[in-house]
């Protein structure tokens, strides 16, 4: 149960690490134009 908790807890990290990594090179492969355009469709009430 224990060994499977920390398995559990290390697969968590690996897998937000690894979704922060890949954010990272989406945010640095799209142009923030379009980001922008896609945060201010997705959220009207926010103008961006």
């Amino acid at each position: 149960m224990f060994l499977r908790e920390i398995m559990f807890q290390n697969m968590k990290d690996f897998v937000s690490k690894y979704f922060t990594q890949i954010i990272r090179r989406l945010d640095g492969a799209v142009p923030p134009l379009l980001l922008t355009c896609v945060l201010s469709n997705a959220h009207p009430e926010y103008p961006v």
